[in-house]
C-alpha cells in the first residue's frame, strides 16, 4: 500500500467517524427539542410502486410523543392548499371507549397514538397529515390492504352482477338473508306492475361483506338463477324478494332490445325512440355499505366520524356490485315516488297509455356501446340523469350532430364527469384528477363542455326543493297546439312529486343556443338557499343573465344539423306529466313532430 494511499484511507475513516456522531448528536436534540414545524412533522402516506393508491383498505396516523399523550390535539389533513379536514380530536386515554378511532400503546416512556382514517383520503396522491400543537418526534400514515369482513345482520336484500340484460341472458341473484329460504316474484314495472315469474322455498343463507363494501363490492355467492325468456319486451323489472320475516327487498335491471341485425330504414329510424334509464344516479345515491356519492355513514355522536375514523362528507368511489335500495320501482307505504326509479316509472307508463313504442337502456348500455343510437332517430333523457361519462356524451353530442332528436324531460341532468372502470363509478366534486384514468374531474362546465349548449338549460340552485306550476309565456308555438293556454296560465299545478317545476330545476345561459324559445318558466322562488350571508348568489351572471332565478324552464330549439331539442329544466315534470292534460299534449306534439307517431 502506498503512502498516498493509507493518507486517504484515514481520511475516509475520520469522516465516517465525524458523519456517525453528527448524526448521533442530531437524533439526541430532536429528542431533546421535537420539531413540529418542518416538513418532517408532516406525514405522508408511503404506497408501493405496485399498489395502486385507491386499492388501500385502511389508513392509519400514527404518531409518537414523550410521556403521556395530551389529551387533545387539531388533526388536520390536507391536499395541496385545500384542507380536507381540520378538528380537534381528544385523545384521553379514559375516553377510549368513546373514542374508538383513536388506539393507544406504550413503548417505554413513549405514548404511541394511533388513529384510523378514511380509506377515501388515499384518493389524494399529495395527502399530508399533521397532529398540531403537540412535540411529536415520529409519525406516518399507514396503508393497510386486508379486507375486513363485517357480519350481516340485516334483514333480507341482494343484487344482480349487472344492471342490464337481454333477452335469452342468464341472471344471478345474490341474496342475503338469515332464514332457510326465502321467495321470489319477477314484474315488469310500466303503466302496470304485471307479474311475469314467481318462485318460492329458495336455500337461503347469510352473506357477509366487506368493510368499505359501498366500494369494495359484496362478492356475494349466487343464490338463484333465471334465465330472461325471449319474448320479455325491453322495460324497467325487479325481482322482489322476502322471507318469513315478511321482510321485503327490490332488486331492479334494465331489460334492453337485443340489437338490430338489419340495418334499419330512414323511415323506421325516424320512427324509433330509445329511452335512457338514470341507473348511474342510482348508484349515486345509494347508500349502502356506509357511503354514496352524496353521504358518509356518521357516527351519530360526531357529524364527521365513522365509528371506528375521521372520514369525509362523501364518497369518491362506488360500485355496482352492492344492494341498491334506491332502485325500488315503487315508493315505500306511504311516501311519494322518488326522483330515482319509482319516478322513472311514470315516464315508462305515460309513453305505454299513449300506445307509443320505445327501447329501453341503462346509464351503463350507453357507456359501453358507441353505437347504441345509430339505429334511432329520438333520444329521451328523464327524470334525474345526472352523472354521465366522456363515453355517454360524446356518443350524445354525435347523435344530435348528425340530425338525431333529443328530448330532455329531466332536471339536473348531464352534469358531474364520471369515470367508469369496470365496477367502480368515481365522481371527483373536488375538482381534482380521477385516480381511475388520470383525468380531470368535476362538472361538464368546469371542464369547458356546458351542457346548456346542448340541451339548451342547465342546472343552478335557486329554486331547489321548492315545487311549483309552469306559466306559459309563448302560447303561439307549435308545441301548444291543441292545448287551449293563452299566455299567463299555469300548467302542471300538480303531480305524484308534487307540481312540475321541482325538486331541482335548470334554466337557460350564455351558452345556449342563440335561437333556443323560452315556451314556459316554472314559479319557483328566486332565492337561493345556498346563497351567502351577505345575500349574494354563489351562481354567476353570466352576460347579463339571470340564472339566480329558481323556476325551471321548458325549452325548445331547431339544432343547425337538422334535429330538435326539447328540455324541460325539472326533476318532477315526468310525474306531474302523468296527471296533466297540457304537459301531456305538449310532448304529443313534440313527438309527433319528431316521429310522426
Amino acid at each position: 500500500m502506498t503512502r498516498r494511499s493509507i493518507i486517504k484511507s484515514i481520511a475516509l475513516l475520520f469522516l465516517s467517524i465525524i458523519a456517525w456522531q453528527w448524526k448521533w448528536l442530531l437524533s439526541k436534540i430532536q429528542e431533546l427539542f421535537p420539531n413540529t414545524t418542518t416538513p418532517s412533522s408532516v406525514a405522508t402516506p408511503a404506497t408501493p410502486g405496485s399498489l395502486p393508491s385507491f386499492q388501500a383498505k385502511q389508513l392509519l396516523y400514527q404518531f409518537k410523543v414523550k410521556g403521556q399523550a395530551p389529551a387533545q390535539s387539531l388533526i388536520e389533513l390536507r391536499h395541496k392548499n385545500n384542507i380536507l379536514f381540520s378538528n380537534t380530536i381528544k385523545l384521553s386515554k379514559e375516553k377510549k371507549a368513546d373514542y374508538p378511532h383513536v388506539a393507544y400503546s406504550k413503548e417505554q416512556d413513549v405514548s404511541i397514538v394511533t388513529i384510523a382514517l378514511s380509506p377515501e383520503y388515499d384518493s389524494y396522491p399529495e395527502l399530508k397529515v399533521e397532529a398540531k400543537g403537540i412535540p411529536i418526534y415520529d409519525q406516518r400514515v399507514i396503508r393497510q390492504t386486508e379486507v375486513k369482513m363485517i357480519e350481516n345482520t340485516h334483514p333480507i336484500e341482494g343484487y344482480t352482477p349487472k344492471i342490464s340484460y337481454e333477452p335469452g341472458e342468464k341472471v344471478e341473484f345474490k341474496v342475503h338473508t338469515k332464514k332457510k329460504e326465502f321467495n321470489l316474484v319477477i314484474s315488469r314495472f310500466g303503466l302496470e306492475e304485471k307479474v311475469l315469474y314467481q318462485k318460492t322455498g329458495i336455500k337461503g343463507a347469510v352473506q357477509n361483506y366487506p368493510a368499505y363494501a359501498y366500494r369494495e363490492g359484496c362478492h356475494w355467492q349466487t343464490s338463484f338463477e333465471f334465465t330472461i325468456p325471449e319474448d320479455w319486451k325491453s322495460g324497467m323489472y325487479a325481482a322482489k324478494v322476502w322471507d318469513e320475516s315478511k321482510r321485503e327487498f327490490y332488486i331492479t335491471w334494465i331489460v334492453r332490445p337485443k340489437p338490430m341485425k338489419e340495418k334499419v330504414t330512414a323511415e323506421a329510424k325516424k320512427k324509433r325512440i330509445a329511452m335512457l334509464s338514470a341507473t348511474n344516479t342510482w348508484q349515486a345515491y345509494n347508500p349502502w355499505g356506509g357511503a354514496s356519492l352524496y353521504t358518509y355513514k356518521r357516527n351519530p355522536r360526531f357529524q364527521r366520524y365513522l365509528p371506528d375514523q375521521i372520514g369525509p362528507r362523501f364518497a369518491q368511489y362506488v360500485t355496482t356490485q352492492r344492494p341498491n335500495p334506491e332502485g325500488r320501482p315503487v315508493p315505500m307505504l306511504g311516501q311519494e315516488p322518488t326522483h330515482l326509479a319509482s319516478g322513472e316509472r311514470y315516464v315508462f307508463a305515460w309513453f305505454e297509455r299513449e300506445k307509443i313504442p320505445f327501447d329501453l337502456y341503462s346509464d351503463m348500455d350507453f357507456h359501453q356501446n358507441p353505437h347504441l343510437l345509430d339505429s334511432y332517430g329520438t333520444l329521451c333523457i328523464q327524470t334525474h340523469n345526472e352523472y354521465w361519462t366522456k363515453e355517454m356524451y360524446d356518443q350524445l353530442e354525435k347523435f344530435v350532430d348528425r340530425g338525431g332528436n333529443l328530448i330532455y324531460l329531466c332536471g339536473n341532468g348531464v352534469y358531474w364527469k364520471m369515470v367508469i372502470n369496470n365496477d367502480l363509478m368515481e365522481v371527483r366534486k373536488d375538482n381534482e384528477m380521477h385516480m381511475l384514468n388520470g383525468e380531470k374531474g368535476g362538472t361538464w362546465r368546469s371542464l369547458k363542455r356546458p351542457e346548456s349548449r346542448l340541451l339548451g338549460v342547465r342546472y343552478t340552485t335557486p329554486g331547489i326543493t321548492t315545487f311549483a306550476p309552469y306559466r306559459v309565456l309563448h302560447p303561439d308555438h307549435w308545441i301548444f297546439e291543441g292545448t287551449g293556454v293563452k299566455k299567463g296560465d299555469l300548467m302542471g299545478k300538480e303531480g305524484p312529486r308534487g307540481p312540475a317545476s321541482g325538486h331541482e330545476t335548470d334554466k337557460r345561459d350564455a351558452h345556449s343556443p342563440k335561437n333556443v324559445i323560452l315556451l314556459a318558466k316554472g314559479l319557483n322562488p328566486d332565492e337561493d338557499p345556498l346563497q351567502r350571508s351577505d345575500g349574494s348568489l354563489p351562481v354567476e351572471t353570466e352576460k347579463g343573465m339571470e340564472v339566480g332565478k329558481g323556476g325551471g324552464e321548458i325549452v325548445y330549439y331547431d339544432h343547425a344539423k337538422g334535429g330538435g331539442v326539447y328540455s324541460v329544466g325539472s326533476t318532477t315534470y315526468g310525474t306531474s306529466m302523468w296527471v296533466d292534460p297540457v304537459l301531456s299534449k305538449m310532448l304529443r306534439n313534440v313527438l309527433k313532430r319528431f316521429t310522426g307517431l
